[in-house]
């Protein structure tokens, strides 16, 4: 399956990553590379093709598989690759904070320090994304000095928060320390196969570029945009079309920065963008695509469907739970959005931030304490959520032995599990 995957034969990786599986389900010799395979085969195969609620079924058989295995470092690093999937595919922020602080504190509390360090990372998107009135600019840039991203235990640390300040970066507008993180992110690309780095990292790449050329450099930054352009395209034949409206996205920034562009195409190629991200219920995208839509009319005076793109882009921010970026969106662009004085009139359910945790920022904090939190969960389908109590989770209790870590099912550690 991984080799047809990487050849690009989608269709046959999809049929040979079945195959593995019904393999699996017919032998009891191969529980200890089972967690393993349902993992490859989740990211780097069903991951582009199979929907979203049946691969985190997956990743969840597989997670309780290590557990009760006592394979426990396959059951964090599933856990870790969860919350990466639940935000590559747009669920609620504040859903995958309360799994990310829960895996952040069982990851210190038994010594899995690669996890811990990613989660971290994880942890830094959200919080830029919900809390205050915008990043901390110099600390998040000051990550690329911290870190010897040849140092084999720190390069999925620089990896991964590299890959988090380039998203946080392209959604907050500052294009120059977005610009930096792809030169940052380059030699480390062959690592980025997933599907959960790889179509974000082109992306959010081609978007930086697109929006520098309408500034500066045009003809070398379009080309630079134009080449993952080109690569994610080349993705969408041979993957599968989960990405597709990713590349429609970023052909519409292509388009709005090449002075030869055409502005029917421009408008059909976001519109067409938008509508395909929101069938698929990424929020995050839809968001992003009508900001920048709405930025692309008001560049052509066409201020009332500016407006229209740039509510929609509030609505879906706030809906993904980015209450940062909505109170930003709010006061940068104050004359198309609805002010935040008649948010304040309105109802609870239709105010900004509707959702909010009430928890206390945990980034700074060196260990965040959230034993059985208990939150509205609003975007995971009932028929895939569980409730079940977790354990007392005290950080300063003595470190489990590795028989009782492997008694440890997805329930009792993690605060959002699927089944």
């Amino acid at each position: 399956a991984m080799v047809f995957n990487m050849a690009g034969d989608y269709k046959s990786a999809t049929r040979m990553a079945r195959l593995a599986r019904s393999i699996l389900k017919e032998t009891t010799k191969t529980k200890e590379v089972t967690p393993y395979t349902i993992l490859m085969t989740c990211l780097h195969v069903e991951g582009w093709t199979q929907p979203r609620e049946q691969v985190l079924l997956s990743l969840n058989e597989a997670q309780r598989i290590g557990m009760q295995n006592g394979n426990f470092e396959y059951g964090f690093l599933l856990w870790s690759c969860t919350v990466g999937f639940l935000l590559t595919v747009g669920y609620h922020l504040e859903t995958i904070a309360t799994t990310a602080v829960e895996l952040l504190e069982q990851s210190h509390l038994y010594s899995v320090d690669a996890i811990y360090s990613m989660t971290e990372q994880h942890i830094v998107l959200i919080q830029c994304l919900r809390e205050g009135d915008g990043p901390n600019w110099q600390k998040l840039e000051s990550f690329r000095f911290e870190i010897d991203p040849t140092d084999g235990d720190q390069t999925w640390r620089f990896v991964s928060g590299i890959v988090a300040r380039l998203d946080i970066a392209v959604i907050f507008g500052n294009l120059d320390l977005a610009s930096a993180m792809v030169n940052d992110l380059e030699p480390f690309l062959p690592l980025c196969a997933m599907y959960t780095v790889k179509p974000m990292q082109l992306f959010l790449s081609c978007l930086t570029f697109a929006g520098l050329a309408r500034s500066v450099n045009r003809r070398r930054n379009l080309a630079q945009a134009r080449k993952y352009s080109k690569e994610i395209k080349k993705l969408v034949g041979t993957q599968g079309t989960h990405i597709i409206h990713k590349y429609m996205l970023m052909d519409a920034a292509i388009l709005w920065a090449d002075p030869r562009g055409n502005v029917t195409k421009v408008a059909k190629a976001f519109e067409e963008g938008i509508a395909h991200a929101e069938d698929i219920s990424y929020l995050q995208d839809v968001a992003l695509g009508s900001e920048l839509a709405g930025e692309f009319f008001i560049s052509i005076g066409d201020n009332d469907r500016a407006r229209d793109y740039l509510q929609k882009a509030l609505d879906f921010y706030d809906e993904w739970g980015a209450v940062a970026k909505a109170r930003a969106l709010m006061r940068d662009r104050a004359e198309y959005v609805a002010a935040e004085a008649d948010f304040n009139s309105m109802p609870s359910s239709m105010q900004p931030g509707r959702r909010r945790s009430s928890r206390k920022s945990f980034i700074d904090a060196p260990l965040p304490l959230t034993s059985t939190p208990v939150l509205e969960v609003p975007v995971v389908p009932e028929s895939i959520r569980e409730t079940s109590p977790m354990p007392d989770s005290n950080p300063c209790k003595e470190r489990k032995s590795t028989q009782e870590l492997s008694e440890l099912t997805w329930d009792q550690t993690a605060s959002f599990s699927v089944s």
